[in-house]
């Protein structure tokens, strides 16, 4: 539910919190671990890899305002999230489980 745009790509330069640049590199990580996993199909694996991203992700949330002022900033971080939920989307549709 974002206000507002969503940048095309993760721009470093907008990050002003050491939390932005963990996730970002939590989540570079993430992806050259996960996708040859799911193309394999070893989804137990892969989501065994994105279990791994919750402490990068609880740190960004108590550290960094997604809607930042700045719009630039915020569009930034929308596409930081973005990266992130279209990596656990490569994986499987987790909001379809129940």
């Amino acid at each position: 539910k974002a206000e507002g745009q969503v940048a095309a790509s993760v721009e470093a330069h907008h990050f002003d919190n050491p939390s932005e640049f963990a996730l970002n590199a939590a989540i570079q990580q993430a992806e050259h671990a996960v996708r040859p996993l799911a193309e394999a199909r070893q989804y137990n694996l892969a989501l065994s890899q994105l279990a791994n991203l919750r402490e990068p992700v609880d740190a960004f949330f108590e550290a960094v305002l997604v809607n930042a002022e700045d719009p630039a900033v915020r569009a930034n971080r929308y596409a930081l999230l973005a990266k992130l939920r279209g990596l656990f989307l490569g994986v499987a549709d987790i909001s379809v489980l129940g």
